[in-house]
């Protein structure tokens, strides 16, 4: 992030400045010197978000942009030169800037768009521009991240949404204010991690109380509080909670501000919030006292560090899961978020895919209601996940807990599929006036596995996404209506600590899960990322010494796969050869052949649970569940001493590991450079050191190609959601993401030799889509996620807007293709 939109984002956000707000109501008390330093130690509290170290005149340089030091904070001046830097009145709604929209991306992981917008509003209403009626009808139809709307009318598909994750956190923010109507009690450890927050993160300051301040300066603003209120954290242990929507409800004065408060009562979406930060922002402007003026503010702080709690800060889905599991993202009372995450921006162009937990006759009936009175029945069909997580039960690799949940997940998802009730199920609409019988089993087409990939691997899954891609479940009924084949889409090579175990992640989901024609990969970043920066960013890896020579493992067979045509690997190749004998050693005390190694590694697809049963038990599922039943067998038989044994062996030793969670006795050190270190090219006995030499690098760059390529003749889909992986990943920029290394907006860097295939492997680009994962904590849209790649490709690959036009409309139809080609229509 920019210093220059830091600054603002630090001064609405710090924790430090929030703590001195309150605690010193009437900050024209507070000395010049200390306030000075009080800015910079709130700066340095952001020191994380950019790229070098501070000098303390670049914070006093960079703060003079913003306010005055000498003088107290003036909010309101701050977020009107927000809005005058980034957004812009369209007539009937804010929109960012055409020239700014990336950097007001960047700005949203920071700072609540709603009050730069309301700004804007605000001003407009006490300029008489616009009269109360207007803003009320207006917000309705605003963004509530204030990005462009297409209005062509092309169809537009979201093919990768959590349900979980969708909506908007606007909500949860009005809910607080309005329908509070008890202490919330959620502990400090169940917050997520900010690490800007010096305050909170050492208990200096308890973040447990932050949502009751809130409602309590709330509450003393809508009362009319006189200058004896205080509103220090002391204050919180006399507040009395109570819901206000019903006490505005019953105010008596007609004047704006009531009315737009009154106003934000009556909604149930995003418009709610953007009303009641307009008719703050409008008290601020017409403000006469200091008290009330610093009762604004504080409420603006803390308003803004509540939200940010409920959007992804930090790398990686360990933090990710972290933000998506936090209770306040959601309103806990008042509101229905559920309704709104199912409807939420669905524009009549609008199809979409939704990844949902819940396999339950009942969730997909009172969904169906909900659609069929939208009269969204067309544009809405469902994926039902696999959720990735460790069992406590489960202390080695054989991952029985999980198994046996996946196992029970099959027979209930089947039982629901072969069902005669389900295929034609009455509907009743709310109001009891109208009711449709659909088919329930029809809204679900497809199967992922989500979750934090670095915890339970795909091998856990495949058995039970192989079992329920085929198809082959046994009719219960004569005259059972048979479904087409659901497809497969996995979340895989999104989050790894290193790019082979990535690079690994994709392939055992596209070959333990047997993909088809059409199946897809979700993020996949690991085939496209620039090795380069990865390496720079990266800097050192710690890994199991199981999952490393795994990875060596797999690289020497893609690489073996790569010089039969490409010889200039070979001596790559070699060097990983050498690496797998060493630490071979290491592991098992004894070395194998890499192929032996190999072949061992896709035994893991097989589900060891299964193949202690008798083939009998399963019937046609047998070789589903365990598809090298023979090679098991062999290796089971003591009397026959062959290579299987070897492979079996391997297989049972791996099972019996610890999970790769607490597999920590035997850790690989490995140095990321491209400037090659010849100490560590000698392997010595009992050394758990490794190092990526230039030459394994380029090599990986080719066998990314080659899984490219492998991944367009096989007629595949990558899956991208770039707001997403900027959040969530290693990427700083848009133009990092590697769908421009996928699906080239330039179809000449694909030429041999070309940026994009620099060996000569690949023969043409990879099917891509586009899609938002989860808007409702990383704000974005569908239609912002094609823009900002778009406008990507003019400004950072030379693309003119003709050619960039095209190839942006080109993965719209594909994502639309999909849509359609998995869409069955359920309703009867």
């Amino acid at each position: 992030m920019q210093l220059q939109w830091l600054i603002p984002a630090v001064l609405l956000n710090s924790d430090r400045l929030l703590n001195h707000t309150l605690n010193t109501p009437d900050s024209n008390v507070t000395e010049v010197a200390n306030r000075e330093q009080l800015y910079r130690m709130a700066l340095r509290d952001y020191q994380g978000y950019l790229p070098g170290r501070l000098r303390q005149e670049d914070i006093d340089l960079a703060l003079g942009q913003w306010i005055d030091i000498s003088r107290p904070i003036d909010l309101l001046s701050l977020l009107d030169k927000l809005r005058q830097e980034f957004i812009r009145w369209q007539g009937d709604r804010f929109e960012v800037k055409h020239r700014q929209l990336e950097p007001w991306l960047t700005l949203l992981s920071q700072v609540d768009p709603a009050w730069v917008i309301s700004t804007g509003y605000s001003e407009w209403l006490d300029n008489g521009v616009l009269s109360v009626e207007q803003v009320i009808e207006l917000t309705r139809a605003q963004c509530p991240n204030a990005l462009p709307k297409r209005f062509d009318g092309e169809p537009i598909a979201d093919n990768h949404v959590h349900l979980g994750g969708h909506g908007h956190y606007s909500l949860s923010m009005a809910a607080f204010a309005l329908h509070l109507n008890s202490r919330p009690e959620q502990t400090q450890d169940r917050w997520p991690y900010r690490q800007e927050h010096s305050l909170f993160n050492s208990g200096s300051c308890d973040i447990t109380k932050l949502p009751v301040m809130f409602h309590r300066l709330f509450s003393l603003l809508v009362d009319g509080s006189t200058e004896c209120e205080s509103y220090s954290w002391e204050s919180l242990d006399d507040h009395r909670v109570s819901p206000y929507s019903t006490k505005l409800q019953e105010l008596t004065s007609s004047g704006p501000i009531q009315r737009l408060l009154v106003a934000a009562t009556n909604e149930n979406g995003p418009a709610s919030w953007l009303l009641l930060t307009t008719a703050i922002l409008l008290l601020l402007r017409q403000s006469k006292s200091v008290y009330q003026t610093s009762l604004v503010q504080a409420f603006i702080q803390t308003s803004s560090v509540l939200r940010n709690y409920m959007v992804v800060s930090g790398v990686g889905l360990g933090d990710f899961v972290d933000y998506f599991g936090f209770n306040y993202r959601k309103p806990i009372v008042g509101m229905d978020y559920g309704r709104h995450s199912q409807l939420y921006d669905l524009y009549d162009n609008h199809l979409r895919e939704f990844r949902v937990a819940k396999n339950t006759y009942k969730y997909f009936a009172d969904v169906a209601r909900v659609c069929l009175e939208a009269k969204s029945d067309a544009q809405i069909h469902f994926v039902y996940h696999f959720t990735r997580g460790f069992e406590t039960k489960d202390k080695n690799r054989r991952y029985t807990k999980a198994r046996q949940g996946s196992a029970k997940s099959v027979r209930k998802l089947q039982k629901f599929f072969s069902s005669v009730t389900f295929d034609s199920y009455p509907i009743i609409f709310e109001n009891f006036s109208n009711s449709q019988r659909v088919d329930l089993r029809a809204m679900l087409r497809g199967f992922d596995v989500a979750g934090n990939e670095n915890e339970l691997p795909i091998e856990v899954f495949a058995p039970a996404l192989r079992t329920l891609r085929s198809a082959t479940h046994r009719h219960k009924f004569p005259l059972e209506k048979r479904l087409r084949q659901p497809f497969i889409t996995l979340h895989a090579g999104e989050d790894y600590g290193h790019v082979l175990s990535g690079l690994r992640a994709v392939d055992e989901a596209v070959t333990f899960c047997d993909y088809q024609p059409g199946d897809r990969v979700g993020h996949g970043l690991a085939l496209g990322v620039d090795l380069d920066k990865w390496i720079e960013r990266q800097q050192h890896i710690y890994l199991p010494l199981q999952e490393h020579i795994d990875n060596l493992v797999w690289c020497y067979q893609h690489g073996m796969e790569l010089i039969a045509n490409y010889p200039q690997f070979q001596p790559a190749v070699m060097i990983v050869k050498e690496k797998i004998s060493h630490f071979c050693y290491e592991l098992y005390g004894k070395e194998f052949s890499p192929r032996t190694l190999y072949q061992a590694w896709l035994l893991r697809r097989n589900c060891p649970l299964m193949a202690e049963k008798k083939g009998a038990e399963l019937d046609a599922e047998w070789l589903l569940w365990v598809p090298d039943a023979s090679l098991i067998r062999k290796g089971q038989d003591t009397e026959n001493v062959s290579d299987m044994t070897d492979l079996y062996r391997i297989w049972l030793k791996y099972l019996e590991r610890k999970r790769h969670d607490k597999d920590r006795e035997q850790v690989v050190s490995i140095s990321c450079s491209r400037v090659g270190n010849t100490d560590t090219c000698v392997l010595q006995a009992g050394q758990l050191k490794d190092s990526l030499s230039p030459a394994e690098l380029e090599l990986i760059h080719g066998i990314q190609d080659l899984m490219l390529e492998r991944f367009s003749q096989s007629q595949w889909v990558l899956e991208a959601c770039p707001t997403s992986n900027l959040y969530i990943g290693r990427l700083e920029t848009y133009d990092e993401h590697p769908i421009f290394r996928w699906s080239p907006p330039k179809r000449d860097e694909l030429q041999p030799g070309g940026k994009s295939n620099r060996f000569g492997i690949r023969t043409g680009p990879v099917r891509v889509c586009i899609n938002t994962d989860d808007a409702g904590l990383m704000p974005t849209t569908l239609e912002n996620e094609h823009r900002v790649i778009k406008e990507c490709a003019i400004n950072s690959f030379g693309v003119s807007d003709h050619d960039a036009s095209q190839w942006i409309d080109s993965i719209r139809r594909t994502g639309v293709e999909l849509f359609h080609s998995n869409h069955l229509n359920w309703t009867t």
